[in-house]
């Protein structure tokens, strides 16, 4: 952590930045089924939707101002992220955003990479593994 809040201070006095706290949660509406009773040889099928029906939400959340930025998408895969990194970019367009998250593989995909490669206008610092402790959007 002392890490990040280091970069923090460096970029902040080389240009105007926006730091959040960003994260994604998945929500599905198929049945869970761990375990359950029934008759010896008994086949029992768990009766669920023809079609995944599935929705993931990104946020940001800004200390600073208290304010969250979220986008609805239907999966969560890297081009949804993406899309969400353009639309918080667009509601900041002369500022540096510093986005501070987990390790997740959306995060570290080829096409996130690539975007960070070549923007200006974007850094990510990873948290520590396995630390949601430490992203306060985890709590939202």
């Amino acid at each position: 952590m002392d890490e990040i809040v280091s970069a923090i201070k460096s970029k902040r006095d080389e240009r105007d930045l926006k730091v959040y706290f960003v994260d994604e949660s998945h929500f599905s509406k198929e049945p869970y089924v761990q375990r359950g009773w029934q008759r010896v040889k008994a086949k029992r099928k768990v009766h669920q939707p023809k079609r995944c029906q599935s929705k993931t939400i990104f946020g940001a959340l800004d200390l600073q101002s208290q304010r969250v930025y979220w986008k609805q998408a239907p999966r969560g895969h890297a081009g949804s992220f993406i899309a969400f990194l353009h639309q918080l970019h667009q509601s900041f367009p002369d500022q540096l955003l510093m986005l501070i998250l987990d390790n997740c593989s959306i995060h570290r995909s080829k096409q996130v990479k690539a975007l960070l490669a070549k923007t200006p206008w974007l850094e990510f610092e990873p948290l520590a593994p396995y630390s949601p402790e430490y992203n306060p959007i985890e709590r939202f």
